[in-house]
């Protein structure tokens, strides 16, 4: 009895022991799968991104809310968007601020900075929150030319440019100062913030060095358009050549030598020409030439001049839709005063383009108009017969009212436009005021749209004298096809009532309601011929049997010469008849 109390008590020993090993493990698995999954979460989590080289590296797609942590110095802020650029050795990056309302650091501060990564055109930080630590030179800028910045590659990075000024414009949102910059191979815009003094005019047409940001402009769909280079203010600039003390002291050179070929196409400086003034468009620009050719100034100085004078023009010479123009020109007239003079040309010499930006006039009808955005347009035919377009500058004061169809002399700028390859496609008349319009000749009584009614008349009278014609003639077909019927009809009674008639041995007649005899059958006959002088005819006329018009009668003869064998012939002859 003891032994087997020994053994029970061994066996509950070893179930316990069981149970313990079994905890032990199946808590060891646990911590283990814990485990797992945690690495695996981690090692799935990308790092924090430390530098401004990591966060424009991150792989797509970003994890939400992706920290970020760096230290960087601020180069540019303005408060239009507003923009906030940073950069530390790996590159610069733009910050989000829009919302905050705390105080932005100024360039040439350094941040600890943190936030996440936002995903835009290209990454940048959102949501951040920084503490100055203190001040730091700027970054050593990136040379970049033209081609190379407008690739949108070098976006948000700290960047140095060269070119010739062309103009200045102010942006009031923010008092930026927009300076348009010309190199060789393209145009850009340089943007200062909070500039509030006079236009540095003394830039103009001076060779500068520009340091700033790089930044990308981009749609709604973050695809590249442009780029700008900000720069925090004119302190960042470096005058390379500066511009001539008096620009009108250059030679003057023929517009038609304007932007050809030359070896030395360094830089885009201004230019000058002499000319008489062909069209004024004020806040716009003038037409001008020189006899050897015409070329447009875009100017908007505001010098007082009329059509026939001449004027010095210095301007940046640019590409046009055919012939080059002067942008951002400046005008001195000379005092003199030319007659503009007007070249008369043909719409297939128009388009030669031998007379683009002169003065010209041009015969042709007006076909129709055409008003595309409240603006309206003549559509011209020339008497050679090249359609084209005749509009105002701008939209004139006083209103005109010529009928279409009717012949008219246009005086105006010919302006031609051409195709990818340069060669003239089509051009237009640019009309001074209603007063280029003279009438030669009215519309003729047959109009476009009166023949056009007069056709459209005769075509539906064509055919509903076709169509009535179809219909008489199938009625008549109809008609003729019932006539011939009841006359086969009534020819087919005829060959019936002559065949009982006249072959009828019985003696048959008709007689008329007044008693005469109309016709009768051969046996009547031959005794009507050989006895009618010696007989006596008696009819009684007995009442009708039948709604027809039909009666009968009895004929009673008396011969009192006559055998007995005629008289039993005709007394056998009773017959009926139709009385009409």
């Amino acid at each position: 009895m003891r032994s087997r109390a020994v053994r029970d008590g061994d066996g509950e020993d070893y179930r316990l022991l069981w149970l313990w090993n079994a905890l032990k493990m199946g808590v060891a698995l646990l911590m283990l799968l814990t485990f797992g999954l945690r690495v695996g979460a981690e090692e799935g989590q990308p790092a924090a991104p430390t530098t401004v080289g990591a966060i424009r590296h991150v792989k797509f797609p970003v994890p939400p809310n992706l920290p970020v942590h760096i230290h960087a110095v601020a180069t540019y802020y303005d408060d239009v968007t507003p923009n906030l650029f940073v950069q530390d050795a790996s590159g610069g990056i733009w910050v989000d601020l829009r919302g905050l309302t705390v105080a932005p650091p100024s360039p040439g501060e350094i941040i600890d900075l943190h936030g996440t990564v936002g995903v835009g055109f290209s990454p940048y930080i959102a949501k951040p929150h920084w503490t100055v630590t203190g001040r730091s030179a700027m970054p050593r800028p990136i040379p970049l030319t033209f081609e190379e910045a407008a690739t949108g590659s070098f976006d948000s990075q700290w960047v140095r440019m060269e070119g010739v000024v062309r103009s200045f414009v102010q942006q009031a949102e923010g008092n930026v100062l927009v300076i348009d910059v010309a190199t060789p191979t393209g145009a850009f815009k340089v943007r200062v913030p909070d500039y509030r003094e006079s236009f540095p005019t003394t830039l103009v047409d001076a060779k500068v060095r520009f340091v700033g940001v790089c930044a990308a402009a981009f749609n709604s769909r973050n695809q590249f358009v442009s780029f700008h280079l900000m720069t925090p203010s004119l302190k960042n600039i470096q005058v390379l050549e500066p511009s001539p003390a008096d620009p009108f002291s250059a030679a003057a050179t023929p517009i038609a030598d304007i932007r050809r070929y030359s070896a030395d196409l360094t830089d885009q400086h201004r230019v000058k020409v002499l000319g008489t003034v062909t069209a004024i468009f004020p806040r716009q620009g003038i037409y001008l030439s020189d006899g050897t050719s015409g070329v447009y100034a875009e100017s908007q100085d505001g010098t007082p001049m009329v059509e026939g004078d001449q004027v010095e023009v210095i301007g940046f010479p640019a590409a046009g839709s055919f012939s080059p123009v002067l942008r951002s020109a400046r005008i001195r007239p000379t005092r003199k005063h030319f007659p503009a003079s007007v070249r008369p040309i043909t719409g297939k010499s128009a388009l030669k383009g031998n007379y683009d930006a002169q003065l010209i006039e041009i015969d042709g009808t007006l076909k129709y108009y055409r008003e595309p955005m409240n603006r309206r347009v003549l559509v011209v035919e020339s008497t050679d017969h090249v359609s084209f377009e005749a509009t105002f500058a701008r939209e004139p004061s006083q209103a005109f009212d010529i009928a279409e169809g009717s012949r008219v002399a246009l005086t105006g700028i010919c302006s031609v436009r051409a195709d990818e390859n340069g060669n003239p496609l089509e051009f237009e008349i640019v009309l001074r005021s209603p007063a280029d319009i003279q009438v030669i000749a009215p519309p003729p009584w047959l109009t476009t749209q009166r023949a056009a009614f007069i056709v459209s008349g005769l075509i539906f009278a064509t055919i509903t004298g076709v169509a009535w014609a179809f219909i008489l003639r199938r009625r008549v077909r109809q008609q003729t096809e019932l006539i011939t019927r009841k006359l086969k009809n009534e020819m087919a009674l005829e060959e019936k009532y002559r065949s009982i008639f006249e072959r009828n041995l019985t003696g048959l007649y008709v007689l008329s309601k007044t008693g005469k005899m109309l016709t009768a059958t051969m046996p009547v006959r031959r005794f009507w011929v050989s006895k009618a002088a010696s007989c006596f005819w008696k009819i009684a006329v007995l009442p009708r049997r039948s709604s027809a018009n039909f009666v009968q009668v009895r004929l009673r003869v008396h011969l009192p010469r006559a055998s007995s064998k005629d008289s039993k012939n005709l007394m056998g002859m009773s017959a009926g008849f139709c009385a009409p």
